[in-house]
């Protein structure tokens, strides 16, 4: 049955069921969805359980759950399409080719044919490496078709040409196997990882649009002269319950899930202010919101950067100095927070220490620190 977003549907985790909500849906069934505490889940893709009989069928597996939310998902795909684009596929394929040129080199072997392959096998070793400790179904098999390989001798223990030629044909085939699978899954990966782009780009504009629409409604003279007529009151508290409509979504989605509901308990309030013609308290709760809004905005630009570093550390191309400054301007926007009236303070207390950890790390090239500093600072917001 194909879904939709917003669909309510049951889902088995961990051998539960849960319910819960459709947030994207492509073509009815590659989904992502959040349960009622704002966790995303989402499949992922591998070869069926009987492989042997059926080493190419592809099913999707159970589902797996993100707790901190969609940057913790946007960052696993992405990192699974661009290992898979700028390693994976590059070393299986070159691989490949070393399989078949040295298939042919043997066939043609004269002379002293055991010595000759003696010679030859220190150079599989990028081939033995890449193989091991490998889990997946065609690659252990390549990895076991590899190990007879190397004894240069076939199961009756003699010096077999063609059945060491035959071995490297068959570990080629797995090589072909494993980059059918890669075609398989990654066409999915990439519409998934688009969809919560796109995601992210929503709720990134709702945040910024909030911001535009109360810093506009902090001008109008209800605020700067406290005077305004009836009118003018009921299209203040439509416009805040217009935020609030904006806030709702938002709401069901980690990471966002407490920070959308303080927010909108404060929009409420603003609006009984309003209501009742206390603009001076309504104007301290939107300066409050705005702030926590700053605070949204911040974690954003850390996500952001935490994404790009993670990237940038697993294919080994950081650019030290761009992140030193990065971190340098988040650390400015920060200090430039003021928390005074929040619930629960933040800045002071977390992200800007788990900040400055990041600017120290920065500074020694310890990038692994960096993120994971980085990742603590996000998470506080």
């Amino acid at each position: 049955m194909k879904t939709r977003v917003d669909d309510q549907i049951q889902i088995t985790y961990r051998g539960k069921q849960v319910t819960v909500k459709v947030i994207v849906s492509i073509e009815g069934h590659d989904l992502v969805v959040v349960d009622s505490e704002g966790r995303v889940y989402t499949t992922w893709w591998e070869v069926n359980a009987d492989q042997a009989a059926e080493p190419l069928r592809v099913q999707q597996r159970h589902w797996r759950r993100y707790t901190v939310g969609i940057y913790d998902l946007r960052r696993a795909l992405l990192h699974s399409l661009v290992t898979a684009e700028q390693t994976t596929i590059p070393t299986l394929e070159e691989l490949q080719k070393f399989c078949q040129r040295k298939g042919a080199e043997i066939r043609i072997l004269k002379g002293n044919v055991a010595k000759e392959l003696e010679q030859l096998t220190p150079q599989f070793t990028e081939l033995a490496d890449f193989l091991a400790g490998k889990i997946r179904w065609p690659l252990v098999k390549g990895s076991h078709q590899l190990h007879f390989f190397l004894l240069l001798r076939d199961s009756l223990g003699r010096l077999n040409v063609g059945v060491l030629s035959a071995r490297l044909t068959t570990i080629n085939a797995r090589l072909t196997d494993e980059l059918k699978h890669l075609a398989g899954w990654m066409p999915h990966y990439a519409a998934r990882l688009s969809a919560i782009r796109m995601l992210q780009d929503q709720f990134q504009t709702v945040t910024r649009e909030i911001q535009t629409s109360l810093q506009a409604m902090k001008r109008h003279e209800a605020f700067t002269k406290n005077k305004t007529t009836r009118k003018q009151v009921a299209g203040i508290v439509t416009a805040l319950d217009r935020q609030v409509c904006l806030l709702i979504r938002l709401q069901h989605v980690q990471p966002f899930t407490k920070w959308a509901k303080y927010c909108q308990a404060d929009l409420n309030e603003a609006k009984v202010f309003a209501t009742k013609g206390a603009f001076d308290q309504a104007l301290e709760l939107i300066n409050r919101i705005l702030e926590a809004m700053k605070l949204r905005v911040l974690s954003f630009e850390i996500e952001e950067l935490i994404a790009q570093l993670s990237l940038d550390i697993r294919l080994d191309r950081v650019a030290g100095g761009l992140y030193r400054e990065r971190i340098n301007l988040l650390i400015a926007e920060c200090q430039a927070i003021d928390e005074t009236g929040f619930t629960q303070p933040v800045c002071r207390e977390t992200v800007l220490p788990e900040l400055v950890k990041a600017q120290t790390a920065a500074v020694s090239d310890q990038w692994k620190r960096v993120k994971n500093a980085l990742k603590r600072a996000a998470a506080a917001i």
